[in-house]
């Protein structure tokens, strides 16, 4: 059996409304689905307010075991990375296994940023973390999450503040491992897939802006096989006022193979 894993992205819950209902229903749909871990990947809350956690937590209820959260530029406009802390009960960047590959959740959430400044970046500890990673299972692939994605990577990754300020580091990093990597991130709004030798990078879609998704990624030691999941089916249902754009809402959906699609773990 593979590990499936369901993957939500920049939810910006700011209380009770839309956003909330969506959470709700897209919690609903993953406990449908039997997942092995319910990803977070950052943006969760709006602001990082007591209050938005508190929801938050109420929400997740039916996963809560499942939960592997990291944190996003969102979770510091208000708050703090403890409170991101005490309230998931993990550290901001971890390690970890799935069926036996190499895992990574980064931290890529910057303190004291200015208000025009939403860029991410990785510590030195972190890096150091990645190496030791690499270091253990050097002939297997490895699985990453990071709110921000590597820079040049994904659609939207290349604009000022969407990506990893320091990403090269970790694409050396990865460029010198003897075998595939596969890398998730949100933070952009678009949904899209890119490519590079042994590279593979995924945006994911945000579940509180259009196209109101999350995606099902299911590995099995050789394949990471993803789908996205809408929670809306029209322009009408959604809370997301660029949402009447059809030139937004293509940019944000992607093409079809960035919705679905294989991914080969394999050299």
């Amino acid at each position: 059996m593979p590990s499936r894993l369901v993957i939500i992205s920049d939810v910006h819950l700011d209380g009770p409304g839309p956003r909330a209902d969506l959470f709700r229903r897209a919690i609903a749909k993953a406990v449908e689905l039997n997942p092995s871990s319910v990803v977070l990947l950052g943006d969760t809350v709006s602001t990082g307010k007591p209050e938005e956690y508190a929801l938050a937590l109420d929400i997740v209820k039916p996963v809560r075991l499942l939960i592997r959260s990291l944190p996003g530029n969102h979770e510091l406009l208000s708050g703090t990375i403890n409170d991101f802390r005490k309230t998931w009960l993990v550290e901001p960047a971890t390690l970890d296994l799935i069926d036996n590959l190499p895992v990574m959740r980064f931290n890529s959430a910057v303190a004291g940023q200015k208000e025009e400044e939403y860029f991410g970046r990785v510590t030195p500890d972190q890096l150091r973390l990645l190496d030791a990673l690499l270091c253990a299972r050097p002939t297997l692939p490895a699985i990453l999450f990071s709110h921000h994605p590597l820079s040049g990577t994904v659609r939207r990754s290349d604009e000022s503040q969407y990506a990893i300020e320091n990403s090269q580091p970790i694409r050396d990093r990865l460029a010198a491992h003897a075998a595939p990597a596969v890398f998730f991130s949100g933070h952009t709004h678009c949904q899209s897939i890119a490519r590079f030798d042994r590279l593979t990078t995924v945006g994911c879609p945000p579940l509180g802006f259009w196209p109101h998704a999350f995606v099902v990624a299911d590995i099995d030691g050789s394949t990471v096989r993803y789908q996205t999941h809408r929670m809306i089916d029209s322009v009408e249902q959604s809370s997301d006022p660029e949402a009447v754009n059809e030139t937004y809402r293509t940019a944000s959906e992607g093409a079809p193979a960035d919705r679905e699609g294989v991914i080969s773990l394999d050299e």
